[in-house]
């Protein structure tokens, strides 16, 4: 956005967001229309605060970093001249 600076960016979203919610008050809350407004809102929030946006934490990456941890540790044992019956490439989960 070459020549808006963030805090035109941002009071422009906070209109939008008052402009969904002022439509929102002559809206029954079973409406279809309620229901696009609430979708609308959603995004706007997400535009808003970029930082909600659903990451990966470290309990996400535990699994992931123990199997490759346990991969290396196979391979490691196997190259100073020891050997497992198994290969380490049998303990790699297959999706």
């Amino acid at each position: 956005m070459l020549g808006i600076n963030r805090k035109q960016e941002e009071s422009k979203l906070e209109e939008a967001i008052k402009a969904v919610f002022a439509e929102m008050e002559s809206l029954t809350a079973d409406s279809a229309e309620y229901a696009k407004c609430v979708d609308q809102l959603d995004k706007l929030y997400k535009i808003k605060d970029p930082k909600s946006k659903d990451r990966t934490t470290l309990k996400d990456w535990i699994p992931v970093i123990a199997s490759v941890g346990g991969i290396a540790l196979i391979m490691i044992y196997e190259q100073r001249g020891h050997s497992f019956t198994s290969k380490a490439a049998t303990f790699i989960r297959k999706p």
